[in-house]
């Protein structure tokens, strides 16, 4: 082949993921006494030779060639035979006269500035378990307890845990393949252990009618997200569950309000989720901390916290709740400020990088069509229109994406009652 792309695919058809050895790949040439042809082969003996070196560097064959797809290097390499270039004019005339990216001026325009000031680091969401395993046993429990049964066995010791899926379930795991599932009993089996689905993968490799016994237990396995929202709705509208935490740090007539506030952008999609904790004594508002120090003060990742059996109205609870979701508002409010603040003059920047790109791309139609006689101007008024509906639809998604809903989804999520 005359190309580094077919080059690239040819060998990686080889070369696959899963390959246990190194291959090794050989290029048959033959050897000609005719110096014009034995001048052509070294050509095609530098391709190999810069293939070698693109392997070894980026893995991008356009690093060398400057060309992006597989015909224009075929070209390249056709027009340096013809006109007598030996390699190292060749190699030269790459590195001088490159093609233009047609995505150069796309990614210098749209690309984020760079910031000098630190980077503020990314928010963990709080949790009350050590792993995802001690969440997803602690999950099943509770389903266990429910009016919909499900059978499973936790195995603490390796952090796995087999599973009958229920029909719910079933629909989760529909788009994967069946093979995940047990032949012999159906079950589904997940382990938390890195090194354990590592081991799996390595011994399905020696065989081609292997599949891994174990998937792996993380927050974002399609079981396991199952139970996060089937805990989310374990309780229905407008409930929420009291703990009565004795000795925890909180007074008789203490109560913990644990609010959660979601703004979504103009797409719905959450952009702003925090989590309050709102102390009120005798129904009075005291402070509010994260929900981070509250877990901390009440020690709240106890998985097993025993229920003192005290029997009192809960009624007074719902007392302060207005005043709960007024003062979660609030402050959902002022993150919402804040992030309106950081991210507006940034969409006003990509504004003007879209009216940029509507020029740049009226432009270059204008080129393409500048010859065309008066009865074929309509292709250049339907490119246009085109050009313009393309940059709309994504400028109304990047502005959507951007713009964030002014009032906020607050939701009680629990109370800590002091006894």
């Amino acid at each position: 082949p005359w190309s580094l792309m077919i080059f690239q695919q040819r060998n990686g058809r080889i070369d696959r993921y899963g390959q246990e050895q190194n291959p090794e790949i050989y290029y048959l040439k033959t050897e000609s006494r005719n110096e014009k042809i034995k001048g052509d082969t070294r050509i095609l003996e530098l391709l190999i030779k810069k293939y070698d070196q693109v392997v070894k560097s980026i893995g991008d064959p356009a690093i060398f060639t400057h060309r992006y797809d597989s015909d224009s290097e075929e070209v390249q390499t056709a027009e340096a035979i013809q006109s007598g270039l030996t390699p190292e004019q060749l190699e030269q005339q790459a590195a001088l006269a490159k093609d233009e990216d047609p995505l150069d001026w796309f990614n210098q325009s749209f690309a984020p500035e760079k910031d000098s000031s630190p980077e503020e680091p990314p928010r963990a969401f709080p949790t009350l378990f050590s792993s995802d395993y001690r969440f997803a046993a602690a999950a099943l429990r509770k389903l266990r307890e429910s009016d919909e049964p499900i059978q499973y066995e936790p195995d603490d010791e390796h952090q796995s845990v087999s599973i009958t899926p229920n029909d719910p379930m079933r629909a989760r795991l529909k788009f994967l393949p069946p093979e995940i599932l047990d032949r012999g009993d159906g079950r589904l089996h997940l382990c938390a252990l890195p090194e354990k689905i590592k081991e799996e993968f390595s011994r399905c490799r020696a065989s081609q009618q292997q599949w891994p016994r174990f998937q792996y237990l993380w927050r974002h396995n399609p079981i396991v997200e199952y139970l996060g929202e089937t805990m989310l709705t374990a309780f229905d509208r407008q409930q929420a569950p009291v703990l009565q935490l004795a000795n925890r740090g909180l007074a008789k007539d203490d109560a913990v309000y644990l609010t959660s506030a979601v703004i979504p952008n103009k797409k719905g999609q959450p952009v702003i989720y925090r989590w309050y904790g709102l102390r009120y004594r005798g129904g009075k508002f005291q402070e509010n901390r994260p929900i981070e120090d509250w877990i901390e003060t009440v020690n709240l990742r106890d998985e097993r916290i025993a229920n003192p059996m005290i029997d009192e109205e809960f009624d007074p609870l719902t007392g302060p709740l207005d005043d709960v979701v007024k003062r979660a508002e609030d402050l959902a409010s002022e993150e919402g400020e804040r992030w309106q603040e950081r991210f507006t003059p940034l969409l006003e920047e990509q504004k003007e990088k879209f009216s940029a790109l509507r020029i740049e791309h009226t432009r270059y139609i204008d080129d393409c069509f500048r010859d065309d006689p008066p009865n074929l101007r309509s292709r250049r008024e339907r490119k246009i229109r085109e050009m313009d509906e393309a940059i709309d639809e994504y400028r109304q998604w990047v502005e959507d994406s951007m713009t964030i809903d002014r009032r906020a989804d607050i939701r009680v999520i629990a109370v800590l009652k002091g006894v």
